[in-house]
């Protein structure tokens, strides 16, 4: 039977060649922008989410009430994991993080390499899935000077991963310097993480420089919860509300949690409680998806009804011969399903040839692998457009009665008229508001483009000198001005940078 049905499609195909044409390479069109823009929405939705415990991950964030507003954010005192674990029974695993000041200097010999990281306590790494190539896991940050690093890190200082276990590694920032050992190896950080750090150091070496830094009133670090698996989140973020003033007299300052999995998509937050952020964005695309799709099954629709008159014939012969309405609508189906495959087929082709372009436009690696959830989704997406297009006009050419094919007596209804003309108005409505929309986008990126900075940044360049001496600086610009081509040159250290340098290192 399917054989059969196969077989009149592709002979209805071959029979209205143009017709069918035009539906093919419109719904592949429709398509490669669907499953583009979809892989894109599918790596938004997964970035943050790749840890084996994410369900039960949770980031504790702040609500500070300040005269102007409640002020939001991810910051904690030192302080705060120890405590949150040693006093509520429904935290399993709580780390403390904090980060180093980007841009320092690693050395080995003459080999030097830069890049960010965080201060971490070993169980960051229970809570967190870091991948380990060399190194015991279970003791990366037992000793104080304890540092793990990334496997291109590894690579770039020691020559490869096994060759850096044990080695000592000199920092350096400013004319502040330390030597730790590498206790660990990892692989990078791939493009599901937001947070990419190049290197981990001990937190208790954090707390033992900052000294008395590390107080209840200073938030100068994150927390991290790994919550028991019976727990109501909701009734925890009531117990923890007052955690914070409760240890410090007169704060302004509560506590609640947030899924670790939703801080990167629901970062924005209004009167201390979560009211959106790059979700809005991603909605924003996947809705485009939406009526880009839509537009293409109503394409398919109208023509596939517009030329419903040349199939009368069929139509009546076939149930005069004792075709059931159920059977020919099954057929007119079958031919939705096998074009709209064909047109994915044509739309998979197309987005392997635009990756590369769309990466550059999006600024990720997006590619086309076969796994489970794109081949799901691409088999979503070919049902769902096999549905919505072929729906109605399986319906609307399967109901013609074969006495009034044969004596070519089919009128359209005023309700038919109406389906079809309603079907090119909302359609044209889609893309007139799509094209609006595109063009305000448009001119807010011309805006920001073109916007007076207050600067001329023509070759203008900026380079990380954390590495030079301070006591040197005047020395080091003095030789970047003789340099061919260097027209002046200045220096600037923000005061946050320098304060945090002399507060962290004041003990050295």
């Amino acid at each position: 039977m399917l054989r059969h049905q196969l077989t009149l499609a592709f002979r209805s195909f071959m029979k209205f060649k143009k017709i069918f044409a035009i539906n093919l390479f419109g719904l592949a069109i429709g398509l490669t922008t669907v499953v583009l823009i979809m892989m894109w929405v599918n790596d938004e939705l997964s970035i943050s989410r790749n840890h084996e415990k994410i369900d039960r991950i949770y980031a504790v964030m702040t609500n500070h009430d300040n005269t102007g507003g409640i002020v939001t954010i991810g910051s904690t005192p030192g302080d705060m994991a120890e405590a949150m674990k040693a006093e509520l029974s429904q935290v399993e695993l709580a780390a403390g993080t904090s980060p180093f000041i980007n841009g320092v200097a690693f050395e080995n010999g003459d080999t030097k390499m830069t890049g960010a990281g965080l201060y971490v306590d070993q169980t960051y790494f229970d809570i967190f899935s870091v991948d380990f190539i060399e190194g015991n896991p279970s003791q990366i940050m037992t000793g104080i000077n304890s540092l793990a690093i990334s496997e291109t890190m590894a690579t770039k200082l020691f020559g490869s991963p096994k060759d850096a276990i044990g080695k000592s590694v000199k920092w350096q920032v400013f004319d502040f310097q330390n030597d730790v050992e590498v206790t660990g190896v990892y692989k990078d950080f791939g493009s599901m993480e937001v947070d990419k750090p190049d290197y981990f150091l001990s937190f208790s070496y954090f707390k033992q420089m900052r000294g008395d830094g590390v107080h209840w009133g200073n938030f100068n670090a994150s927390t991290y919860l790994l919550l028991r698996p019976d727990t109501d989140v909701a009734a925890f973020n009531e117990q923890i509300a007052g955690f914070i003033k409760a240890k410090d007299e007169g704060s302004n300052v509560s506590a609640f949690v947030q899924p670790y999995g939703d801080t990167y998509l629901y970062g924005t937050y209004e009167d201390g409680k979560v009211a959106g952020g790059r979700i809005v964005v991603v909605k924003f695309f996947s809705a485009i998806a939406i009526f880009i799709l839509i537009i293409a099954c109503i394409n398919f629709m109208n023509l596939t009804t517009a030329r419903s008159m040349s199939r009368l014939k069929e139509i009546g012969v076939k149930k005069s011969m004792g075709a059931s309405r159920v059977g020919l609508f099954g057929q007119f189906m079958v031919e939705s399903l096998l074009l709209t495959f064909m047109a994915l087929v044509l739309a998979i082709l197309a987005t392997f040839i635009l990756q590369p372009f769309f990466n550059q436009v999006t600024s990720k690696t997006l590619s086309m692998s076969f796994q489970p959830e794109l081949i799901l989704l691409l088999l979503g997406i070919w049902l769902l457009t096999s549905f919505l297009a072929g729906i109605y006009p399986a319906v609307y050419l399967s109901r013609f009665k074969p006495v009034e094919v044969m004596k070519s007596n089919i009128k359209g209804s005023f309700g038919e008229l109406l389906a079809r003309k309603g079907l090119v108005v909302f359609q044209f409505a889609i893309s007139l508001l799509l094209i609006i929309g595109i063009s305000v986008i448009g001119k807010q990126m011309t805006f920001i483009q073109n916007q007076n900075l207050g600067y001329n940044q023509s070759q203008l360049l900026q380079i990380n000198a954390s590495g030079v001496n301070p006591n040197q600086l005047d020395s080091f610009l003095a030789e970047l001005k003789k340099s061919p081509g260097v027209e002046n040159a200045s220096s600037l250290i923000p005061i946050y940078v320098l304060n945090a340098a002399l507060n962290s290192f004041r003990k050295w």
